[in-house]
């Protein structure tokens, strides 16, 4: 018998109403889930892109080599490098390319001025300051592929020398020096059929290290910008929520209807299955503790029908109700508990006492089976060395037990002349 069948259905009998609530929270939850899904989902709001224009800007820049070296001509222009040499290039020379992107354009105006700034400050301070115009450029009518350049040059070594001038002049140094080139565009027009208008300053650092000089950026320099619009629309679920929330209200509904209609009569475990299902639970749990074996036949001589504690053979025996309270006897007793596999029963064995258990039949067979075979509906093996063994001895600890306080001690059977029974294996049943 399904022993997973029959704690479902003791649990059931046991915790109906507490099942009954859950079914109709699932009905409710199910409900509300089918209601938000399908009556009313709201609304959701996101942003949408509505137009986009971008800005562009290319700064290349170059050098001539003015003196003479053992590396570069005199003359040869050396161009985007990452750093230049005071002495050999003094002055630096540059271009900006402002333009737009789009696929119309009209009356688009770009006007370029570059600036050229020299100071001494700090985080918190701006000590001294002087700026120069180095170019101005304006530009109208121009379409997505034209652009309007501002060309520049500044000569590195004449700066460093006005900047020396100034810190001569104050008697002091105070912050750091710092030498910046802004550019400054404004584009305004129409571009892909929208007026457009913006003001964009980049700054780039020019950073002298004595006999070097370098521009910190260069390259590219463009702005996108655009503009979103909120959008709300119907909210819109996953295949997830859409059948799930009516399948959590059906089975809840029937879940709650089977429990309140049928009687729990027709669930609840009868005597002779909670007995089976408390023996198979407790061999589960505790067949580890369990040793199978063959008893000698004159030792287990049937007891008289109806006896609580009857002669048997050497021995008398005293019937157990449980397999728990076996285990738990011989626990107590500190005594072996032993499975006799050739008469379906538990034995724990004392010096002149054997307690017994007779396992019930699975509720569905008119008998009981014999646990050797494996008839007992897949009764799990004792956790032990997986072999049956029937003893040649008497058990060792009803052997070696002293009895009373006056230092008698138990005679082997050897000693007293019985018989000694043989001993065998058997291979565990599978």
């Amino acid at each position: 018998m399904d022993t997973q069948r029959l704690r479902v259905r003791r649990n059931l009998a046991s915790y109906r109403w507490l099942v009954i609530g859950i079914c109709l929270l699932a009905v409710v939850g199910g409900a509300w889930v089918t209601y938000g899904t399908y009556v009313d989902p709201g609304e959701e709001a996101h942003q949408q892109l509505e137009d986009s224009w971008t800005t562009t800007g290319v700064l290349t820049h170059s050098a001539v080599v003015e003196a003479e070296n053992t590396v570069y001509p005199v003359g040869s222009r050396l161009s985007n490098q990452p750093l230049y040499y005071t002495r050999l290039s003094p002055t630096l020379e540059g271009e900006f390319d402002a333009g737009y992107r789009g696929t119309t354009g009209d009356d688009v105006s770009v006007d370029l001025e570059v600036t050229l700034r020299w100071e001494s400050s700090d985080d918190e301070h701006t000590y001294w300051r002087e700026t120069e115009t180095l170019a101005t450029a304006s530009e109208s009518g121009l379409d997505p592929d034209e652009s309007a350049t501002a060309a520049f040059e500044f000569n590195v070594s004449e700066i460093e020398n006005r900047m020396d001038a100034i810190e001569s002049d104050l008697g002091a140094s105070p912050g750091d020096r710092q030498v910046v080139l802004e550019i400054e565009r404004e584009i305004e027009g129409t571009v892909d059929g929208t007026q457009r208008s913006t003001t964009e300053t980049t700054t780039i650092d020019v950073d002298l290290d004595g006999n070097t000089y370098s521009l910190t950026e260069d390259g590219s320099f463009g702005e996108t910008y655009e503009q979103y619009e909120t959008v709300t629309q119907t909210r819109t679920y996953g295949l997830e929520r859409r059948a799930g929330g009516p399948l959590l209200a059906l089975v809840g509904l029937v879940g709650a209807i089977g429990l309140t209609v049928v009687p729990p009569s027709r669930y609840e475990l009868s005597p002779a299955e909670a007995e089976w299902l408390a023996y198979r639970e407790t061999l589960e749990e505790q067949g580890s503790l369990v040793t199978r074996t063959r008893l000698p036949a004159d030792d287990a001589t049937e007891p008289t029908p109806g006896d609580d504690t009857t002669e048997m053979g050497r021995k008398q025996q005293a019937p157990l109700e449980s397999l728990e309270a076996a285990i738990q006897l011989a626990i107590d007793l500190e005594a072996p508990i032993l499975e006799d596999v050739d008469r379906d029963r538990y034995v724990v064995l004392t010096d002149d006492l054997w307690y017994v258990y007779e396992p019930p039949s699975p509720p569905h067979e008119g008998g009981q089976t014999n646990a050797l075979d494996g008839g007992r509906d897949d009764a799990p093996e004792p956790a032990d060395s997986g072999t049956v063994t029937s003893f040649d001895e008497s058990i060792p600890d009803a052997a070696t037990r002293t009895k009373e306080s006056d230092g008698k001690t138990n005679e082997s059977p050897k000693e007293t002349g019985e018989s000694d029974p043989k001993t065998e294996t058997v291979t565990d049943r599978k």
